[in-house]
């Protein structure tokens, strides 16, 4: 992470205590040039005004700081469901949810995510042998994946 991503996330984790945002969380901050990507969620969802709140109040900041670009393009949104899991507490949001685990092999698995912890993640599978109908809970260490996405599903 840069300097100023870790400079955002701390004015962000500021920002949440004042506005008694407890169940708001930084997913990811992302700067490709002058552009910068702010990506944050909450427990119960993020909605366009709040996105809107943080973008204002980065903006205030970033516009007094020497080291920002006076054109800079700043995005504040939801991670969406097109985006890989970052970090645990998005995993935990997401229990119950299909998930696609990627490998850093190409492997991919498809699975309910049942389970999340400082570690790692479990996906409820398929039994190994078909004749069998339970599932299966197989536990990954988060190292091991190279991205885990929400699978949506319309049934």
């Amino acid at each position: 992470m840069s300097e100023l991503s870790e400079w955002i996330a701390s004015l962000l984790s500021d920002f949440f205590v004042e506005q008694g945002w407890s169940e708001h969380f930084l997913v990811e901050v992302v700067i490709k040039g002058k552009k910068y990507q702010v990506f944050i969620d909450s427990d119960r969802g993020v909605t366009i005004g709040e996105c809107q709140k943080v973008s204002r109040y980065l903006e205030g900041y970033l516009d007094d700081n020497q080291e920002v670009v006076d054109d800079y393009n700043l995005e504040v949104s939801s991670p969406g469901l097109d985006r890989p899991l970052h970090i645990k507490r998005q995993y935990l949001k997401n229990i119950g949810r299909r998930v696609e685990v990627v490998f850093p092999s190409g492997k991919k698995v498809e699975g309910q995510l049942v389970d999340a912890d400082d570690d790692g993640f479990k996906i409820a599978v398929p039994h190994p042998d078909k004749r069998r109908k339970e599932l299966v809970q197989m536990p990954y260490r988060y190292e091991q994946v190279k991205q885990v996405k929400i699978k949506i599903t319309f049934s």
